[in-house]
């Protein structure tokens, strides 16, 4: 007969075999393609949600549906504004994500929260929000998955990965910041984005980090940094041939010309005339690419027409400023083009045209004050609300405290009366047999419970696997007959049910999987998981459980 040593030896090596064909069995094709899609998904978003739309949900894992749900609202937020689907799809994945020890898609998950809800009203504090947590939980990232590094388009490193989402994660949140108002912040974190981007010679992402310091320094009129990023950002886009950055940067650092022209009051006359003509030179050498926008072609007329009015070369700037009103460019310099052609036909005297652009630009004057007065009530409505909000929390502190002390002193009585109590040694030990006839009695009914609800599990299982047309019923009826008035119960206490909605808490009770209960229900997978959602807002499960003896 074998020793007990040769069965452990048996034993271990059974183990280890199953170990290693687990370990070796391959995930499945579409695990592989949601890697795939997130390597490539920057340059191809349209591509990357018709990918998705192809892959079979059911032989991913909760990870995997997690990933996807991920991937899918990222593309969906590139070609639509906040809707349901994707708020749906963001909270699957900070279900599964947030929290977790994968502190990559964690991060990855805050910054898709915080660009589907850019169109939300409250959209400031929630992009700040989820942004400040996307940092810190990419600065707390050590590891990604293999598959990041094996798919990407060019050879990189672990490290790269994490660096690529985390630097980004930096200068979006250093844009914020600027954008907001908080430009010295915003400075600090962008800097390190720069550095970095420098340093690795990713000159595309260099060439905006850059330009966007540069932008920032101007306002807060640090000229001379303003400029070093500016040229540094020029550098970047000549790097990679980049001709429609490179007009972008040349506007730039003609707006930063003209912002010097009208703060820096200390410069002498000829100076400030230089930095006009400087300005001009800058915004048609942006103009003489074929490829720039629109958009960027309004501004550098825009900024043609400011530089020539202050030049009072007044044809040229009627001439700018016609061809600034021919573009689709933003209202503000539709409406400067408008000042522009009333003050010049003024100056060169022709009374008619230059009442004809005054009207115009009064017209345009009255649209702008009333939508500056309606973002300065939204503005005030909002600092309304984060002091309301500042006093709410102070007086949840005092209250907080008010508890803890009330909690202290309830436990100070109890220990005292426990104090006072124990002499009655009889009565304890009463009430302990007590308690222990007690504990016996519940533990065998929690038995007798389990057991019922084994025998139901097995019942209902039976009736699934019958394939029958009305499986559902013959699930309720069964579920009612093992558990009289658990059903009554759940449409007392949540009357806003409705029949579906009481069949899946039932199936979930039963612990059957998605998969199944959409068999039941003649519905889709996702259909169920939308439903399940649903029901977790509305139904404390565990109060349900604890009426079948469950809990």
């Amino acid at each position: 007969m074998p020793t007990w040593k040769a069965i452990i030896g048996l034993l271990i090596i059974a183990v280890g075999l199953a170990a290693c064909n687990k370990r070796h069995t391959p995930p499945p094709l579409e695990e592989d393609m949601l890697y795939r899609v997130e390597c490539f998904y920057q340059n191809n978003p349209d591509s990357a949600l018709h990918i998705l739309d192809t892959l079979n949900l059911s032989v991913l894992s909760e990870k995997e549906r997690a990933h996807y749900c991920l991937l899918k609202s990222r593309a969906l937020c590139n070609s639509t504004f906040w809707n349901a689907e994707i708020d749906s799809l963001i909270q699957v994945a900070e279900s599964y994500y947030i929290g977790q020890d994968d502190k990559f898609y964690e991060a990855r998950t805050y910054t898709t929260r915080a660009y589907a809800c850019q169109s939300l009203p409250q959209h400031r504090q929630l992009l700040l929000d989820n942004q400040l947590k996307a940092k810190q939980s990419i600065d707390q990232c050590r590891h990604v998955d293999e598959r990041l590094v094996r798919f990407a388009p060019t050879p990189t490193t672990e490290q790269d990965v994490i660096d690529r989402l985390k630097y980004s994660i930096y200068l979006g949140l250093g844009n914020l910041y600027s954008d907001f108002g908080y430009r010295r912040e915003g400075i600090e974190i962008m800097k390190d984005a720069e550095q970095f981007y420098w340093d690795k010679q990713w000159y595309d992402k260099h060439s905006d980090a850059a330009l966007k310091l540069g932008d920032s320094y101007l306002y807060i009129k640090e000229y001379d940094s303003s400029m070093m990023f500016l040229e540094k950002s020029f550098h970047s886009a000549e790097m990679i041939g980049d001709l429609r950055r490179q007009a972008i940067c040349h506007t730039t650092v003609a707006m930063h010309l003209l912002y010097r022209y009208e703060k820096q009051k200390d410069l002498s006359e000829v100076e400030r005339m230089c930095l006009l003509q400087q300005a001009i030179s800058k915004e048609k050498e942006a103009l003489e690419n074929p490829d720039l926008k629109d958009m960027h072609k309004s501004f550098a007329i825009d900024g043609l027409a400011h530089a020539y009015f202050e030049l009072k070369q007044y044809d040229s700037c009627i001439y700018y400023a016609k061809k600034a009103l021919e573009l689709n460019g933003l209202e503000m310099w539709k409406m400067n083009a408008n000042m522009y052609l009333y003050k010049s036909y003024e100056a060169l005297g022709d009374l008619e045209n230059a009442l004809s652009y005054a009207e115009k630009y009064m017209d345009d004057r009255r649209k702008f004050d009333n939508s500056g007065k309606s973002v300065s009530e939204v503005k005030e409505e909002y600092d309304r609300q984060l002091e309301l909000q500042r006093v709410e929390n102070e007086q949840q502190r005092k209250r907080l405290t008010l508890y803890l002390l009330i909690s202290l002193l309830v436990i100070v009585l109890l220990l005292l009366w426990h104090f006072i109590t124990r002499y009655r040694k009889n009565k304890e030990v009463e009430m302990l047999k007590l308690r222990e006839v007690q504990l016996q009695l519940q533990s065998k009914l929690e038995r007798v419970s389990q057991y019922s609800m084994e025998m139901l599990q097995q019942r209902v299982m039976d009736i699934y696997c019958s394939d029958s047309d009305n499986r559902m019923e013959q699930i309720m009826k069964t579920f009612d007959s093992a558990f009289p008035q658990v059903l009554e119960k759940l449409k007392a206490a949540y009357p806003d049910l409705n029949e579906k909605e009481c069949h899946l808490v039932v199936l979930n009770l039963l612990r059957f999987r998605a998969k199944e209960e959409a068999s039941i229900l003649n519905l889709t997978e996702n259909t169920v998981l939308k439903y399940r959602s649903i029901i977790n807002k509305k139904v404390d499960l565990s109060q349900i459980s604890a009426w079948i003896g469950q809990d």
